[in-house]
């Protein structure tokens, strides 16, 4: 194949892709943002951040930007299958200052399961 080809049936694909992210249904819009999602992941994972340390910081950035619409996505689900009469109360939460406390817990979550996935230093 010569680049011309390779570039067209690139193109071919891109344009399929931004046709089906077009959906709007919760599982498909959970679907991309999980799929970028590791996409970027498998990225981090296969080269070495100490060699190139501003495309790493840059690949962090967004990984947690697309860990953040995920969490959106889940927050819609949420909020669309759950209704707000049925919800937990949530009056514990006036025991935390409010420089802790936001509408979205997603800085919090991530960061435990990251974590979690840390490996242990002896």
């Amino acid at each position: 194949m010569n680049s011309e080809t390779i570039t067209s049936m690139l193109f071919n694909e891109l344009y399929m892709l931004l046709l089906q992210k077009s959906d709007t249904s919760f599982l498909a819009q959970f679907y991309y943002a999980d799929e970028q999602l590791n996409c970027i992941a498998a990225e981090l994972d296969s080269f070495d951040g100490r060699k190139d340390p501003e495309r790493c910081t840059s690949l962090v950035n967004q990984l947690r930007h697309s860990q953040d619409e995920v969490l959106a996505v889940i927050d819609k689900i949420m909020y669309t299958v759950v209704p707000e009469s049925s919800r937990a109360c949530r009056d514990y939460r006036v025991k935390f200052p409010d420089d802790v406390l936001h509408e979205s817990l997603a800085g919090q979550l991530w960061f435990g399961a990251e974590v979690c996935f840390l490996p242990a230093r002896h």
